[in-house]
């Protein structure tokens, strides 16, 4: 896919809620540069991606639905990040090889195998459920029951993501 082809995914967003693209490039095994606020440092530290320095900023203009505060990414460590995925690109490998090996931490199938033992239900379980039939998943009076069709609706969701071009890269490599 085309994201394979980069040299770096530059992401220096102000605020995220959990950044799938730099997710995405991650998983291709690209350096990514991204600000070190919000949602993406929830998956991306120093040790898989250039993580630029910030500082908030009260919101402004058009994107701004109410006041608040957002992070202002730190130009110079930008182009810092950008010269040193070009001028080092041993380390840029290194950098895209361990953000791989970070993404493949955040596959569907751990998130709904924590998903199911949050609730208790083993993956057994969820072959009952998928053979129950939909109207009757919601209705049955058992809260697991009830809990578990709620996970097949979400893998549902999770088998469309998984699918789309860029996480392609997962299952390529």
């Amino acid at each position: 896919n085309w994201m394979s082809g980069l040299d770096g995914f530059v992401w220096p967003v102000r605020g995220e809620g959990f950044g799938k693209p730099a997710a995405e490039a991650m998983a291709c095994g690209l350096p990514v540069v991204c600000t070190g606020w919000s949602g993406p440092t929830e998956y991306l530290d120093d040790s898989c991606a250039y993580v630029l320095p910030y500082r908030l900023v009260p919101t402004a203009g058009e994107m701004a639905a109410a006041p608040g505060l957002w992070a202002e990414p730190d130009f110079d460590a930008l182009v810092e990040a950008l010269r040193d995925i070009g001028n080092n690109p041993a380390k840029a490998k290194a950098l895209g090889a361990a953000a791989r090996t970070r993404a493949e931490l955040f596959s569907w199938e751990r998130a709904a195998k924590a998903a199911l033992s949050q609730m208790n239900l083993e993956p057994e379980d969820l072959q009952t459920l998928k053979s129950t039939a939909p109207e009757q998943r919601g209705t049955s009076s058992s809260n697991q029951a009830q809990k578990g069709a709620l996970v097949i609706a979400w893998l549902g969701i999770g088998d469309y993501l998984y699918c789309t071009p860029a996480l392609h890269c997962l299952r390529q490599k």
